[in-house]
């Protein structure tokens, strides 16, 4: 047998990988139109993201599926040999991963919940587009400030997440821009994202809505 553990995630049984599932894993994985379909059918997922969300495609196609295989090895989502094949267990996660990812670029539309462009960046869109009073855009960019701040509180201690935090407010937007600024490894900005996504997604959905769209 062969115990992966799972890093960072103190409390937590280590997943252990038979010989038969490993086995079961490296099999598959070797079938010749495997990276083939999953990459196919990831990259037509990006696309529906890329309505809400600035990505090349090919390039989240790609990613998505490294990184649910890398999951997949973690433990962290659990696959069963006998009960599915690995495609149907990594199609699976693409579809609802991608549809998690279209939600949320949806809700953050436009601007950054991770920087000031919450405060800034889509104000004179809104106010224009919804001819928004001076009251109804202060009571807006409140509940912006709200979202910030909810959101440094949360990440205090996490240095790499409050780097990029620090860069978006620098003005740091591409993920080339902020591993610049931050000082950040690829490896680093990978890790701080998903901490920070999940940050945001703690907060109340209604609080969302009103920092980003007048009543």
């Amino acid at each position: 047998m062969m115990a992966l553990s799972n890093t960072g995630r103190a409390g937590k049984v280590p997943f252990i990988a038979t010989e038969e599932w490993l086995h079961a894993l490296t099999e598959q994985m070797s079938e010749p139109t495997f990276y083939d379909a999953a990459w196919r059918y990831a990259e037509r997922r990006g696309r529906m993201v890329q309505h809400v969300q600035k990505l090349d495609p090919e390039a989240y196609g790609m990613e998505l599926v490294q990184d649910i295989i890398d999951d997949t090895l973690e433990g962290t989502i659990a696959w069963d040999p006998k009960r599915v094949t690995l495609l149907k267990h990594v199609r699976d996660a693409i579809k609802s991963r991608s549809r998690h990812h279209y939600r949320r670029a949806y809700r953050r539309r436009h601007h950054s919940l991770a920087g000031s462009g919450v405060v800034a960046q889509v104000d004179d869109q809104i106010a224009a587009a919804h001819r928004e009073t001076e009251i109804e855009q202060a009571e807006r960019r409140r509940h912006a400030n709200e979202v910030l701040d909810r959101i440094r509180n949360a990440a205090a201690g996490d240095v790499e997440v409050e780097r990029m935090l620090d860069a978006h407010e620098r003005g740091a937007e591409t993920r080339a821009e902020i591993l610049h600024i931050a000082g950040l490894t690829k490896l680093q900005y990978d890790a701080a994202r998903k901490r920070l996504d999940r940050l945001i997604e703690t907060l109340p959905s209604q609080l969302i809505t009103h920092a980003l769209r007048p009543r």
